[in-house]
């Protein structure tokens, strides 16, 4: 052993046998770490893989289930949506003011008060409630109303005013543009007492003979067959309670208008008379029926 190497070949021997032990279990631990990382990769790339799997299957579901909601309120007129939809304020109280003339206890006594007005040019619309009234003609003016009330009083004949308040009430699970549909529908009440009520009132001062009285009548039954028909059409999907009870009324209007010509008369204009106030009435059982489907 030199003076200037203080160590041994056994140290030099034992020295580089360690160097080389702790080099191997540096590259075993190396080479371990990057098998744990592949795997730690492969790991995640897994995880990633089924987490975007899912999210595609989410997104399929989401998918599949928004275009069945759309379709069906297609095929429903809206239906569906209808819910989610803010509704539309209410539909403003219409009131028509029939004029009564007759209250009887049985229909005999009615029926008969009614062909005696008739023949004086009266409608004789006969309505029954708890008891039976006979109805001279239905009114949009108060004044108008009050008017013929006063001239009556003053020809010894009995006479009051009856409100008939119409307001339609739209189901909530009617949309906001089939309600639009039903409304349009719902005036052509309305549109039909304006025109029977202006014939009526030319017939009585001669401003229209009777001929064309009836002709005005029969264009009247066109244009609401052909409204019937444009109803009919624009609900055609809808198979709510209030469509087909409203197409139903537009019928009624129809066969109302029909039966003017076929009615025995004195003065066309009773029947007519007969016909508008009818209608009215029929307008107001309507409302009463969306009310109850609401």
């Amino acid at each position: 052993m030199s003076k200037n190497n203080p160590y041994s070949p056994y140290f030099y021997k034992n020295y580089r046998e360690s160097e080389l032990e702790n080099a191997n279990k540096t590259v075993e631990s190396s080479t371990d770490f990057e098998k744990i990382s592949v795997k730690s990769r492969k790991k995640q790339s897994r995880v990633y893989k089924r987490n975007k799997r899912g999210a595609i299957a989410l997104l399929l579901i989401m998918i599949c289930f928004f275009s069945t909601v759309l379709c069906a309120d297609y095929f429903t007129s809206g239906f569906i949506l209808a819910v989610f939809e803010p509704k539309t304020a209410s539909v403003e109280t219409k009131i028509y003011y029939a004029v009564r003339i007759g209250y009887f206890s049985d229909k005999k006594t009615a029926d008969a008060y009614s062909e005696d007005v008739s023949a004086r040019a009266a409608a004789g619309y006969v309505r029954c409630n708890e008891n039976y009234s006979v109805i001279a003609a239905v009114y949009k003016d108060s004044d108008r109303a009050i008017q013929v009330v006063d001239r009556m009083i003053k020809n010894n004949m009995a006479a009051t005013i009856t409100a008939i308040e119409i307001k339609p009430l739209y189901s909530e699970f009617l949309s906001n543009s089939m309600q639009k549909k039903c409304e349009t529908g719902l005036n052509t009440f309305d549109e039909v007492y304006d025109v029977l009520f202006d014939i009526s009132n030319k017939l009585d001062d001669s401003r229209l003979s009777e001929t064309d009285a009836m002709n005005e009548i029969k264009n009247l039954i066109s244009y609401v067959n052909d409204k019937k028909n444009t109803f009919d059409y624009a609900t055609a999907n809808c198979a709510h309670l209030a469509v087909g009870k409203i197409g139903s009324a537009m019928l009624l209007i129809v066969k109302r208008l029909e039966e003017i010509g076929k009615t025995d008369y004195v003065y066309l204009s009773s029947p007519v008379r007969y016909a508008y106030t009818a209608i009215i009435y029929d307008y107001h059982d309507l409302c009463n029926d969306l009310a109850r489907l609401s």
